[in-house]
């Protein structure tokens, strides 16, 4: 179809944990095509995609971080993966995706916990999957071994994945203490 596209707002935005000191923007724009009438608005999400610290095991995987956060959204969510692009803006690799009410998140804090116990283990195994499916018969195995590998007797995961943890958690501590105090400085 073809149309005209045009922007009629944008800011940046903070949203949610995984934002924390990372670029995001909400923009909404006005897509006018062949057989639509008036104004058609959708609002887009775009979200600056970071490299990844997890090692890529399977061939093919992209190297880029939007193309990978995309080839893994594809495999995980098809739906919506077909409805997000990989760009770049201001030489920042972004992911763009129109927001639709059924993006709506799980709100945790209405489940019960064995109920969110349950949420988790289901969610846990559709990311599982989703990941494997990605990989051959023999990346699986070298994925596996990788992972056997790198058990202690004080832990069950790998040393990288243990320190690319810890390095999330620490990342939005950070962000988030230097959000407090800007608020801090901002009130008093």
């Amino acid at each position: 179809m073809q149309g005209k596209v045009s922007l009629l707002d944008a800011a940046f935005w903070r949203k949610g944990c995984s934002s924390l000191g990372r670029r995001r923007y909400a923009a909404v724009l006005d897509v006018d095509g062949e057989g639509r009438k008036g104004n058609d608005f959708c609002l887009m999400d775009v979200k600056e995609a970071h490299a990844s610290c997890v090692p890529a095991m399977a061939r093919g995987v992209p190297v880029q971080p939007a193309e990978r956060l995309l080839a893994g959204a594809r495999a995980l969510t098809p739906a919506l993966g077909e409805r997000m692009r990989a760009g770049d803006v201001l030489g920042t690799p972004v992911i763009v995706r129109e927001l639709m009410p059924q993006d709506m998140k799980l709100d945790i804090r209405r489940l019960q916990p064995n109920q969110a116990q349950r949420m988790a283990d289901y969610l846990g195994a559709v990311v599982g999957y989703a990941h494997a499916r990605q990989l051959s018969a023999e990346d699986r195995q070298a994925w596996h071994r990788e992972v056997v590998r790198g058990r202690s007797k004080t832990t069950h995961a790998p040393a990288w994945l243990r320190d690319a943890a810890i390095g999330v958690m620490h990342e939005l501590d950070v962000a988030y203490i230097q959000h407090c105090l800007r608020y801090v400085h901002a009130v008093g």
